[in-house]
């Protein structure tokens, strides 16, 4: 009955945002690329 909830931070960390911050350094250029994203992205960190 637990396996639900797991199951739902799967899929958050396959977010984009996660991914981000697990690795920064696979994608440098979408950061720069998003002025917004990149705020989010230091906040989140």
């Amino acid at each position: 009955e637990e396996q639900p909830l797991p199951a739902a931070v799967s899929p958050t960390a396959e977010s984009p945002g996660y991914i981000t911050e697990s690795e920064p350094e696979i994608e440098p250029e979408e950061n720069d690329g998003d002025d917004e994203k990149s705020e989010g992205t230091l906040l989140t960190i």
